[in-house]
Parts: structure tokens; C-alpha cells; sequence
């Protein structure tokens, strides 16, 4: 075990929900390893596939594997940065829904194979894309995780197992105990560690539009500790201290939060922007509205202004060329990548704060 899993393990033992911060940017980045190393609690990143894929994949919309790994590794100076796959999987990459079935596979394969090559410590499994049989989606999920550990001998490696889309429609008890039993089948040696499931919650636009079912949030972690799992709860943004506080209570293990904290970002640099640049604050939300990265976030298709599309996308077009340009004449205005960052740092903040941790910096 790694000096880096026995603070994981013991934390979580302890009582601690562990957040997972989704790398929507570089100022996300370096906010979550300041926050991590300044008080001195783990702290997991967890970039998609979208965000962050290797470098013969074409990289991802933040950076590639290669560059992220190594530059989270020459800054978490004290080693309370774990770095996690979230959903590593076949169609889980960018411009992948009109793949064959075998590319899928062959993408996903070499996407895996970069995350371990460049000493990720946590593998997320999720082939639940285009899969509609939950049998079918647990046996990919076994296919990915054999293939996983054939190609490497670091029994350090910590799994986690996702098996179905992200939605409204919570986890039904039986369907869950499938994936416990698919799990208990699979694991080698205790290493897959963490199963997900649907307790309520779906993020669109700048809400939480769902609400946590503690009576199921409880049936599915006594489930996991008889089984010698842990509970994770993804789509958490956007909940009030109460909800992080009885979350934490119910001895969630940890739980994923990626989209509000490019949101906090994007709010904050328009704002920046409309105050000190204007012609520049016009461009960039024409340019984010343009992407489009807006629509799989919509709660329905009725009107909005082009702003509030810019907030909700604005982190996926941070590396477009003319978005580049435009922050490197912010930067020179009024260092705009330490605001930024502190943005994140405060946002990240508040979750630990709300989950019981006791923030010191």
C-alpha cells in the first residue's frame, strides 16, 4: 500500500467523505493541490476522458494524460494529490458515439494504458455508454478491468466500478446488488475499492435538480461495507451544507464534483472581463456559445441569454486560440490566473468545510 492510499484509507476509516475534483482547468488544478497540501488532506482529481486523454488520442479539452500526470506530480509536494480515471471506458472519449464497437474498445485500451503508464492511482471503470442491459454493461466492465490488470504488475492500483448513466433515475436495490455481486466475482485481492451508485442527484445548467434518498444512500453503503467496498456518489455539485454534512454522516466515502467549479471560474472571468475588457468579454461568449458545449447541460429548450450559455461552458473553450489570447491580455491587467485560482481555492473550500474538514489555510 502506498504512502498516498494510507492517507486515503485512513481518512475514509476515520469518518471523512474525500472530495474528488474534476481538473475542468490549469487555476482548477493548482487550487485543489494548494487547498490539499496547505491543510494537509487527501484529495482525489478525477479527470474524464474529455477532459484529459493521452496524447495519440488527441488529448483532451484541458490537456493530455502525459503532461497532466506530470504536472500534478511536480506540485503535490507533500503527496496528498490521488489521481483518478473518472470515466475511463469504452465511448467515453471525445467524438466517440460513432465508433465501432472494437475502435471503442481499442481507444479505451490505449486511453487505460497511458493512465497506468503514467502512475494513476485510482481506475474508474464505466462502459454504461450506448449500453442499455445492465449484464452486458458489468461484463464490459469486467473485460476492461482484466485488461487493465494483464497490462500491469502494480497491485497498488485502486479500482472503482460505475455501471450506468448518469440521470434522475436512481439505482434500483437489486440492480445494485448485481454490481456488488460483479465486483465480489472480479476484484483481485480486495483492489477494487469504491462502487458508485444513484442516490438522487443530476446536475444541470447551474443547479442540482435532484435530492439525495438517504433511505436508499444507506441500504447501498451498508451493502458495500459488508462487502468490503466503499460508497461514492457522483453528480454532487451545487448542495447546500446541510445535504454535505448529513452525506458525510451517512459514511459516504467520497463524493465527485466537476462542472461547478469550471462554472466558478467561467462567472468569474466574465465578470472580470465585462468591467476591464469588454470587446474581450463579448468575444468570449460568442465564441462559447458558438461551441455549443452548452446544450447537454440545458434543462429544457426554452431561451436563454448568451451569458448565462457562456457561464455554464465557458471552462470547455479555456484552450481555443482566441480564449488563450484573451487571458494572456487579462493576465498582463491584473494577474488573472491567481484570481481565478483563488476562485476554485474558496469554492473547494466550502465542500470541505461542509463535509467536516477542518481548513487551517
Amino acid at each position: 500500500m502506498t504512502n498516498k492510499s494510507q492517507k486515503l484509507y485512513g481518512a475514509i476509516d476515520s469518518g471523512k467523505t474525500i472530495l474528488c475534483v474534476g481538473p475542468m482547468s490549469f487555476n482548477c488544478i493548482d487550487a485543489a493541490i494548494e487547498v490539499a497540501n496547505e491543510n494537509q488532506i487527501p484529495m482525489i482529481l478525477i479527470p474524464s476522458r474529455r477532459q484529459v486523454e493521452c496524447k495519440k488520442l488527441g488529448g483532451g479539452y484541458v490537456t493530455d494524460t502525459e503532461t497532466f500526470a506530470k504536472y500534478v506530480r511536480e506540485r503535490d509536494k507533500g503527496n496528498w494529490i490521488l489521481i483518478e480515471r473518472d470515466h475511463g471506458g469504452v465511448f467515453q472519449g471525445n467524438n466517440e458515439s460513432d465508433l465501432s464497437v472494437d475502435k471503442a474498445f481499442d481507444n479505451a485500451m490505449e486511453s487505460y494504458l497511458t493512465d497506468i503508464d503514467s502512475g494513476f492511482d485510482i481506475i474508474e471503470i464505466d462502459c454504461s455508454l450506448k449500453k442499455t442491459r445492465l449484464e452486458s454493461v458489468l461484463f464490459d466492465n469486467r473485460l476492461m478491468h482484466q485488461f487493465c490488470k494483464d497490462i500491469t504488475e502494480d497491485e497498488d492500483i485502486i479500482y472503482e466500478f460505475e455501471f450506468e448513466e448518469h440521470s434522475l433515475k436512481k439505482t434500483g436495490i437489486e440492480d445494485f446488488q448485481k454490481a456488488i455481486d460483479c465486483v465480489v466475482k472480479t476484484r483481485k485481492k480486495d483492489d477494487i475499492k469504491f462502487l458508485v451508485g444513484n442516490v438522487g442527484l443530476y446536475v444541470r445548467e447551474m443547479e442540482n435538480v435532484g435530492k439525495v434518498d438517504f433511505d436508499l444512500l444507506d441500504d447501498f453503503i451498508q451493502d458495500c461495507e459488508l462487502n468490503g467496498l466503499y460508497f461514492k456518489m457522483h453528480n454532487c455539485d451545487y448542495l447546500d451544507k446541510k445535504t454535505l454534512k448529513n452525506i458525510n454522516e451517512s459514511d459516504v466515502a467520497a463524493i465527485n464534483i466537476a462542472p461547478e467549479f469550471g462554472v466558478v471560474e467561467t462567472k468569474e472571468l466574465l465578470d472580470l472581463l465585462s468591467k476591464n475588457m469588454f470587446k474581450e468579454y463579448k468575444n468570449l461568449i460568442k465564441i462559447a456559445c458558438e461551441s455549443n458545449k452548452w446544450k447537454k447541460w440545458m434543462k429544457d429548450s426554452s431561451d436563454q441569454a448568451d451569458y448565462y450559455l457562456a457561464e455554464i461552458c465557458g471552462h470547455y473553450i479555456f484552450n481555443h486560440p482566441e480564449v488563450v489570447e484573451i487571458k494572456r491580455k487579462a493576465q498582463e491587467k491584473f494577474d488573472l490566473d491567481f484570481v481565478l485560482k483563488n476562485v476554485v481555492k474558496d469554492k473547494i473550500k466550502y465542500y470541505l468545510k461542509g463535509l467536516g474538514w477542518k481548513i487551517n489555510v
